[in-house]
């Protein structure tokens, strides 16, 4: 995750959490997505997918919004494992 404070990485990996591991459903992904954006939390929220040893890998983009602590500014990267698409 890009731009995030770590209390938001924790509670973004907890809620993305959830595809790890599975089939990656591209339309529960995008609904959830949608919902997390619609928190009033984030400008943005996207996703990544890229191969990966064990599977499909899933990275999400998340952009806090410019009201964020400045500690939120430094990048930092949560992966999720799928299997397949």
């Amino acid at each position: 995750m890009a731009g995030v404070s770590s209390s938001q990485k924790e509670d973004l990996q907890e809620e993305f959490g959830k595809f790890a591991g599975k089939p990656l459903d591209l339309q529960r992904l995008e609904t959830e997505l949608t919902r997390a954006t619609g928190s009033g939390r984030f400008d943005l929220l996207g996703y990544e997918t890229f191969p990966a040893s064990e599977g499909t890998g899933l990275r999400i983009d998340a952009h806090e919004k410019p009201m964020a602590r400045p500690s939120s500014i430094w990048p930092s990267t949560f992966r999720v494992r799928a299997q397949g698409l």
